[in-house]
């Protein structure tokens, strides 16, 4: 008993007993930052693919005399290349349907007024009637705006007007894979009868899933809309 005491009233032991504990609470504290940081790390590095850039692909550019004096024969989509522009674009293109079979005209070439239409009907010698419809094809850029790379990433987009239910209008055919920075571009096309008018606001929602560099799978599933009075691109936080 007065062995055991008198090893605890070393001082020298006691010492090393405070000079371990104290190297212990050292290693557990220096874990737990590194734990800290590599966290902080992967978050600020992880693949995140975003929207970077939405657009309506110009089809046609016309002056304002031009745009306000042509007769196009029904209501045009007619939008500023720009601020203060006196440049405006067609965001669309007429595409003639065969009113029997509803068939594209694959031979028929893209025109802008019902008079190029008759025409154009005319050239290619169509026997029957046609349908004419405003062709549109927004322009999707998706980035990685993360360090780490995005593999197998796999595009979906489901689209909606209105009150309608949503529809599949594109599907990736191949995964691609991004690095940080990299950039992958694909197009949507969707096509509205000319002689209605179009609707105030479409809806996009984005399903992106990926594999990190831990070989997890990742999602996320971006919303966004368009609304055609102003030709303008917008998150859609109400979905």
């Amino acid at each position: 008993m007065n062995e055991y005491s008198n090893f605890f009233s070393d001082p020298k032991v006691i010492l090393a007993l405070l000079a371990l504990v104290v190297s212990i609470f050292n290693l557990i504290w220096m874990l737990a930052n590194q734990s800290e940081q590599n966290r902080r790390w992967e978050k600020l590095n992880a693949a995140n693919p975003e929207i970077k850039e939405i657009k309506m692909v110009s089809f046609k550019e016309v002056g304002k005399d031009e745009a306000m004096s042509t007769t196009w024969g029904y209501k045009p989509e007619i939008y500023a290349k720009g601020e203060a522009s006196n440049v405006f674009f067609l965001p669309f293109y007429l595409s003639l349907h065969d009113s029997i079979t509803n068939e594209v005209l694959k031979n028929a070439n893209p025109v802008f007024t019902i008079g190029e239409v008759e025409t154009e009907v005319k050239r290619i010698g169509h026997p029957n009637k046609v349908f004419v419809f405003k062709h549109f094809r927004p322009k999707f850029i998706i980035e990685n705006m993360g360090n780490t790379s995005a593999d197998n990433l796999a595009i979906r987009v489901d689209a909606k007007k209105s009150e309608n239910e949503w529809q599949q209008v594109f599907n990736s055919t191949s995964k691609i894979t991004l690095a940080g920075g990299q950039q992958s571009t694909f197009f949507i096309d969707f096509e509205l009868p000319a002689e209605i008018e179009v609707p105030k606001q479409f809806n996009f929602r984005l399903s992106l899933e990926w594999i990190n560099i831990h070989g997890k799978i990742e999602s996320k599933i971006i919303n966004t809309k368009w609304t055609s009075d102003d030709n303008f691109w917008s998150y859609d936080l109400g979905e």
